[in-house]
């Protein structure tokens, strides 16, 4: 089989999107490629029409990571399948694919690297695979379609700014064990109302829940706080 017939398939499953394969061999092409299938001319009476067709890409079976920046900006990617062979998610991979609005990370991942669907502002699921311990700065900022999202048990901290700008999040869960959130992890999460803290965090960074405009409710040691201010107080009088 040639390489550009395992790259250039009609994806049914998507109206107007193409089937586009990463593996080891175009790791380092993928965004070329998408950018070349995904934008093209056409010349009508001599006029220049631009044509945008949308990206389904399949990770290829024994692919075991995907890499830095790997999909970075890629505006067109509308969904992507992950094999069980993957174990990370690099820095950036999916930055800025405003238009993935799904995906299904297995459970064989146990590393989401920074910013990696930092402004994937059409996402509005995802799941954390029970293996994650960390995650980290940036890795859901500005998901603003994401309306709620499971933390699994095995993750220990949250990074500074992870859910920074998830406007639509509305509940999120975090499971004891977590040890440590940092900085403005939920700033600008206007949609969100009650949280529970669980007694393992043991340190909170600041600006934690700036612009959290309908949060009226965070549990903490049995107890209920009405706003974000009467919770931080009482967190670090206890520290």
């Amino acid at each position: 089989m040639k390489k550009d017939d395992n790259t250039r398939t009609e994806h049914q499953c998507h109206e107007k999107a193409v089937i586009l394969h990463y593996n080891d061999d175009n790791k380092d092409e993928i965004k070329k490629q998408i950018d070349e299938y995904s934008h093209y001319e056409v010349h009508v009476n001599y006029l220049k029409l631009v044509i945008d067709k949308y990206v389904h890409v399949i990770v290829d079976e024994g692919v075991t990571d995907i890499g830095y920046r790997a999909f970075e900006e890629c505006s067109s990617l509308i969904g992507i399948e992950i094999p069980g062979s993957v174990t990370s998610i690099g820095y950036g991979a999916f930055n800025g694919c405003s238009s993935l609005t799904s995906i299904d990370i297995p459970g064989s991942v146990t590393d989401i690297g920074n910013i990696a669907f930092n402004g994937c502002s059409s996402l509005k699921s995802i799941n954390i695979p029970r293996g994650v311990t960390d995650i980290g700065e940036k890795v859901f900022a500005y998901c603003s379609s994401l309306t709620g999202i499971e933390i699994p048990g095995s993750v220990t901290s949250i990074g500074d700014w992870a859910f920074a700008g998830c406007s639509s999040l509305k509940s999120i869960n975090i499971p004891r064990g977590v040890t440590d959130i940092g900085k403005s992890v939920f700033w600008g999460c206007s949609s969100l109302t009650g949280i529970e803290i669980p007694g393992s965090v043991t340190g909170i960074g600041d600006n934690v829940f700036w612009g959290c405009s309908s949060l009226t409710s965070i549990i903490w040691q049995d107890k209920t706080y009405g706003s974000a201010d009467e919770f931080i107080m009482e967190f670090k009088a206890r520290q």
